[in-house]
């Protein structure tokens, strides 16, 4: 969790909080054959939960900021930024006017407002939550989420000097004999053996086809796609990775978007003030009897991306060089590019059973991330990891009036905001250590005040 220098809070009421279980919201009239017989008012049953909370931690920018003309600053520089904000309106109303019921010679008229105090008990925020914000220390605040796992990941935005992993596609080229005989072994159990005989085996080496389809053929067929696509386009890609070259460039990118819909529960009772059962109709939902309905709903949203600017240096690709253009430098332009060159991560690739390696864990992308800094000399300027939270409780809310149904909704929510830059030109460096020829690359680069930490 990034250090902050600063913490701002702030609430604002939803609705109407003063003397909100002593000040009626409604009244009901009842008529007996056209006359009035009691006037009825009709107040709250409690005081839920009602404002918007906000808390905010940062740091004071105004030492990066620049009077370019008077009352105007410049910010040129962000930093680490968290921000949770939390809403609820229990004290609001969903609607309101005039209903009027009538049974036989009975009429009931209800003037006033409807859906306070929503159903919260299948919330998975406590009412406590909504009343003040959640906590105050951010290390102890449950809705803001640990970002460890995004941290690595936010450098593979940087610019990419490998175009394909030539090398790894022709080393797995080994198996393919052994591929195409478990094909045929299938095609022949299809359409020559016995019918009950071909169930029975293909029952046993389902698994084993289906490892051979995701982990052999798949990869087979998209490092074949992306050779052919870099034999055809070789010329554009060098002439790229040529102009980038010793070139700051912007980078972002999305490590994460996922939106998820949620039914947390259903009562059969309409979950709301006023209940107004005497003016409602009895129906049969879900084979239950009542005279309305709540559900509630959680709607969640998680987008992670990250932003950085980037640098990397060859000297193949270097048309300042005289070694440019020589042959030399073409062949190694070429076997830079199609991944034709040894490294550690090739290797790394080229080890059985990695692949259920990276399915558990990231060695493979901090390999990958390591060769681009050591090989390909790969620094950036800044990089940010952002991570935007949005959580919606919403309640439906339906009264069985006799004249039809009246169906309102009430959403609460938390959103969560935040912000992370990295710790060093070679992004978020795991215990702030580096070295020594990381930090010389840094001082030749005039990189060392993008350093958060000291030697």
């Amino acid at each position: 969790m990034p250090p902050f220098s600063r913490y701002r809070e702030r609430y604002q009421p939803n609705g109407p909080i003063k003397n909100a279980t002593i000040k009626p919201i409604g009244t009901i009239k009842t008529y007996l054959s056209g006359s009035l017989q009691s006037t009825q008012n009709v107040f709250l049953t409690g005081a839920g939960p009602s404002g918007t909370y906000e808390k905010t931690w940062d740091s004071n920018n105004a030492s990066s900021g620049s009077s370019s003309r008077r009352g105007t600053r410049v910010f040129r520089t962000g930093g680490p930024f968290a921000s949770v904000k939390v809403s609820s309106s229990a004290l609001s109303p969903m609607g309101g006017g005039t209903i009027i019921s009538q049974f036989g010679s009975t009429k009931r008229v209800y003037s006033g407002g409807l859906g306070f105090n929503p159903f919260t008990a299948f919330d998975p925020v406590s009412p406590t939550v909504f009343q003040q914000g959640g906590s105050a220390n951010l290390k102890a605040n449950t809705f803001v989420d640990d970002l460890s796992g995004y941290r690595s990941r936010a450098f593979d935005i940087k610019p990419k000097v490998e175009i394909v992993s030539a090398l790894n596609a022709l080393y797995e080229f080994k198996d393919v004999p052994g591929q195409l005989r478990d094909l045929a072994r299938i095609y022949k159990d299809l359409y020559i053996n016995d019918v009950g005989e071909r169930v029975a085996r293909q029952s046993i080496r389902m698994p084993d086809n289906y490892l051979g389809i995701q982990f052999g053929w798949i990869p087979f067929c998209k490092d074949i796609a992306s050779m052919t696509d870099y034999l055809l386009f070789s010329k554009q890609y060098l002439s790229d990775i040529t102009s980038g070259n010793n070139v700051w460039q912007k980078r972002s990118g999305t490590l994460a978007d996922v939106k998820t819909q949620t039914k947390l529960g259903k009562i059969y009772t309409v979950g709301c003030d006023p209940t107004l059962t005497s003016m409602c109709e009895t129906r049969s939902i879900d084979g239950n009897l009542c005279t309305g309905t709540c559900e509630v709903w959680l709607e969640e949203t998680i987008r992670v991306w990250a932003e950085g600017t980037f640098k990397y240096y060859r000297p193949e690709f270097d048309v300042n060089l005289p070694y440019y253009g020589t042959t030399v430098a073409a062949v190694n332009r070429h076997l830079t590019a199609s991944g034709l060159r040894l490294s550690p991560y090739h290797v790394w690739k080229a080890i059985p059973w990695t692949w259920a390696v990276e399915w558990f864990s990231n060695i493979g992308k901090l390999i990958e991330r390591h060769d681009a800094i050591s090989i390909d000399g790969m620094v950036t300027k800044y990089l940010y990891l952002m991570h935007h939270h949005l959580r919606k409780i919403t309640s439906f809310h339906t009264y069985f009036f006799p004249s039809g149904a009246t169906s309102l909704s009430n959403t609460r929510y938390v959103d969560v905001k935040q912000r992370e830059s990295a710790d060093s030109p070679y992004g978020f460096v795991l215990g702030g250590d580096l070295s020594a020829t990381q930090w010389s690359i840094i001082g030749a680069l005039g990189l060392s005040r993008y350093v958060n930490f000291s030697r």
